[in-house]
């Protein structure tokens, strides 16, 4: 029992330090990735943000990746190779240039069942020398100092004279070969390390492969054998059940035999029956003998086989250490990697630094140029030639000055510009408000017109009707006057009839001997004469209308 018991726990063992099942290939929220970006200069910055992209990143809960300089990129669904191409798509459109990144994406599994490699091989990977890493070190602290100096002296080597650019710009142009190689160096050194990595890694998987091969032979083995077991001791039980039958039937024949002892022929009968069951009963006690000594044969294997997988367990235990062994040497390997990257990082952001404080004057020229050129122009014809260089910094120092000066040309004009402004609107509103106060006395205007228009027309109507009465008492007052005159002249008649009759008969006879002329004349003289009696003066009334009473069309209502 103890041996299957020790069994069954290293089959436990082996199944818990089995290979993993092949993954999909497709990515899902929670992988880590493992990002490296080669040959990527088409910025000035470039290489800087290759070393920012040449880290593991992780995929959030909702499938989203987060990648410095790039953004957000829905990575859940993509393989390794569409989701490289995509960050190179990205980087391209970023730089708007042809050059292509070359991106490699590589999925780090974070389980502990997916570190299931074994190490046999020994060899670790070469770690620098003591004396190289300080060396390293304090060559790295030394170009940090000198390079921080040459900033400092490039800076107010940009606007001082020509004798203090042109040691900051051969220092510059040193410092930046120095961190050119320096890149390349530790760019190879880390390409060598992660590919020992890689060797190392390779190796240890192919040895849990054989590892985890031969101890599933070895599981199979022992299924067989723990059957064979089985089976024997099956047979063994059945060989002592028949030996205890066979044992029993000898007891009762012996109890059968013990009475009837005195019958020869029975004697004889009983004797060969005894014979026959020994016979019987030694041919079983062989089997038993027989099935025994297998049943120690199958224990001393099954312990030979317990023994054999007491020492795969120990090879096991002897592999997963060689194998923590060969992680924690790639995870310092990783670390340095790390570790010179930033060191890296620090110093190409140290000669950006630089870079910028001496190319300060050319971007302020391409900004006021509207941006004509970039800055990595500018860089490689400084690294061109000295003279290039001074001649581009005495060109920004003058473009400088003329910005300068037509910017406060500018802000004069503008000036002058808002003060012209501001009076234009004081013009204008106060236009606006004569317009409104124009408005609002034309509006009263309009209403005092219609209201004048109002009580004019009321007045008129008035005047009409007054005169409408006048001229009824007139035309009463001269109907009283016709009436008056028709007396008077009916009067006068009256009057004038004796004088007339007077005169017809002294002139009598005048009048039979004068011609009809005569008569005519001197009807006429009379008729003169009467006519030009006046009779009762007739009264004539003269009335004065006011010009509003005058026959005129009467204004429109809400004309203006």
């Amino acid at each position: 029992m103890l041996c299957l018991i020790s069994l069954c726990i290293i089959l436990l063992l082996g199944s818990a330090a089995h290979g993993r099942p092949k993954a999909d290939d497709r990515l899902a929220p929670r992988d880590t990735i493992e990002l490296h970006v080669w040959q990527w200069t088409a910025l000035r910055d470039g290489v800087l943000e290759a070393l920012q992209l040449n880290h593991s990143f992780t995929i959030d809960s909702t499938g989203t990746l987060d990648l410095p300089l790039i953004g957000s990129i829905a990575a859940a669904g993509l393989r390794e190779e569409e989701l490289a191409k995509l960050i190179s798509d990205r980087l391209q459109a970023r730089s708007g240039r042809q050059e292509r990144a070359d991106i490699t994406v590589k999925l780090i599994q974070s389980s502990p069942s997916d570190l299931t490699a074994s190490v046999e091989v020994k060899q670790e990977a070469p770690e620098p020398p003591a004396d190289a890493a300080s060396d390293g070190s304090s060559a790295v602290a030394s170009q940090r100092a000198s390079v921080e100096n040459g900033q400092a002296e490039a800076q107010p080597g940009v606007h001082g004279p020509h004798t203090s650019r042109q040691p900051a710009a051969e220092q510059q142009q040193t410092l930046q070969g120095a961190l050119l190689n320096e890149l390349a160096a530790a760019r190879m050194e880390i390409a060598a390390a992660r590919a020992e990595a890689l060797a190392a890694r390779q190796t240890g998987r192919n040895d849990a492969a054989r590892h985890n091969q031969n101890l599933a032979t070895a599981r199979q083995r022992a299924d067989a054998l723990v059957r064979e077991l089985d089976a024997m001791r099956t047979d063994r039980g059945t060989l002592e059940q028949k030996l205890f039958a066979a044992l029993r039937e000898v007891d009762a024949l012996r109890k059968s035999v013990q009475p009837a002892r005195g019958d020869p022929a029975r004697d004889d009968h009983d004797g060969r029956d005894l014979a026959a069951a020994r016979a019987e009963l030694a041919v079983m006690q062989r089997g038993a003998r027989d099935a025994s000594a297998q049943a120690r044969a199958v224990a001393d294997m099954m312990a030979e086989q317990a023994q054999a997988l007491k020492q795969q367990r120990r090879r096991a235990e002897e592999l997963a250490l060689d194998l923590e062994v060969a992680q924690s040497q790639v995870k310092g390997l990783k670390a340095k990697a790390t570790l010179a990257d930033h060191e890296k990082a620090a110093m190409l952001e140290a000669r950006h630094s630089m870079a910028a404080s001496v190319a300060e004057a050319q971007r302020a020229l391409d900004e006021e140029r509207h941006k004509a050129e970039r800055f990595e122009r500018e860089l490689t014809a400084a690294r061109q030639t000295i003279d290039a260089l001074k001649t581009s910094a005495d060109l920004a120092a003058a473009a400088r000055t003329n910005a300068i000066r037509e910017r406060q040309v500018a802000e004069a004009a503008l000036k002058r510009a808002g003060d012209a402004l501001e009076l234009e609107r004081e013009r204008a509103d106060s236009a606006a408000r004569d317009r409104d106060s124009a408005r609002r006395e034309r509006d009263a205007a309009r209403q005092e017109a219609s209201r004048v228009s109002m009580e004019l027309s009321v007045a008129l109507e008035q005047e009409r009707n007054k005169a409408v009465g006048l001229a009824r008492e007139l035309s009463a007052a001269r109907k009283a006057i016709d009436v008056e005159k028709a007396r008077d002249e009916r009067r006068s008649e009256r009057i004038n009839r004796v004088p007339k009759a007077r005169a017809v008969a002294a002139s009598g006879a005048d009048v039979s001997v004068r011609s009809r002329p005569a008569r005519q004349s001197g009807l006429r003289e009379n008729h003169k004469v009467k006519a030009k009696k006046p009779s009762r003066p007739v009264l004539v009334a003269t009335i004065a209308l006011p010009d509003a009473l005058l026959p005129t069309r009467p204004p429109k209502l809400g004309a203006p």
